[in-house]
């Protein structure tokens, strides 16, 4: 039994944002360790940067084409839903962090 295009885009958007987020972050632990970790630290936050909007990125992709596909579905619209909170407290949690980006700036001018 085959789904449709929208539950099979809906099934692939659920299946990245509950275990592919995670096992990517574990998949570039050590490399995100060991650039935070060696001298010029502004590619870990280079890496990090990547990181969120490639996250970021395939979730709009996904709710773009499930918009296309129907975009008066309720599932569309949750998928869409997830994707700007989902973007919002990305943005969010990293400002609420003052001393993350004081380090970040501070790394980035040389101090």
């Amino acid at each position: 039994m085959a789904l449709d295009p929208l539950k099979r885009t809906a099934f692939v958007f659920a299946i990245f944002n509950l275990v592919g987020i995670s096992l990517l972050a574990w998949a570039l632990r050590s490399v995100f360790n060991t650039l935070y970790a060696t001298s010029p630290q502004w590619m870990g936050i280079a890496l990090s940067f990547v990181f969120v909007i490639v996250v970021i990125g395939v979730n709009v992709a996904l709710s773009l084409r499930a918009y296309r596909i129907d975009s008066g579905s309720i599932l569309t619209r949750v998928m869409i839903a997830w994707t700007l909170i989902s973007a919002i407290s990305a943005v969010a949690f990293s400002a609420l962090d003052p001393w993350s980006i004081i380090k970040s700036l501070a790394v980035i001018v040389g101090a």
